[in-house]
C-alpha cells in the first residue's frame, strides 16, 4: 500500500506510485501553461498514451525498473518539426519539473529526478535548430 507523505516534500521518491504522482502533477501544470501548452496543442499529444510512457520512462530512470531507456532527444524530433520549441520552452519545462518534484518529495531520488531533467534540457537545448534558440512561440 502506497501512502502519500503527511506533508509535501517530507519523504523521497520510492515507489512506482510516487513516480506516477510526479508525472501526472507535472503535466497538470504544464498542459495549461501559457508557454508550454500551445506546443502540446500544436503537436496534438494523445495524453492517454503519452502519460503512461512518461511514467515508465521515469520509473526506469529513478527506480531502475526493467525496460529500455528512451532516447529523449530523438523522441522530441517530431515535436520540433511539427510544433517547434525553443530554449525558453525547455527552461520552463525544467522549472515546472523542479517545482513539482520539490513540492512533493525530498531526498536523493528527488534530486536525481531534477538532475536528470536538467540533463535532458541541456541536451535538447544543444540540438535546437539555428534561429530558435530563444524562441518563445
Amino acid at each position: 500500500m502506497n501512502i502519500a507523505p503527511a506533508r509535501p516534500g517530507t519523504r523521497d521518491i520510492a515507489t512506482d506510485n510516487d513516480v506516477g504522482v510526479i508525472v501526472r502533477s507535472f503535466y497538470r501544470a504544464a498542459i495549461p501553461d501559457e508557454l508550454l501548452g500551445p506546443v502540446f496543442e500544436r503537436f496534438g499529444v494523445d495524453w492517454s498514451r503519452h502519460i503512461p510512457k512518461l511514467v515508465r520512462y521515469w520509473e526506469h530512470v529513478l527506480l531502475r525498473r526493467p525496460g529500455s531507456g528512451v532516447n529523449t532527444i530523438s523522441a522530441h524530433g517530431d515535436v520540433q518539426r511539427i510544433a517547434p520549441f525553443g530554449a525558453a520552452h525547455i527552461d520552463r519545462w525544467v522549472e515546472l519539473w523542479d517545482d513539482t518534484v520539490d513540492a512533493l518529495y525530498a531526498g536523493p531520488v528527488a534530486e536525481q529526478a531534477k538532475t536528470r531533467a536538467r540533463q535532458v534540457g541541456r541536451a535538447l537545448r544543444s540540438r535546437l535548430p539555428r534561429g530558435i534558440e530563444g524562441a518563445t512561440t
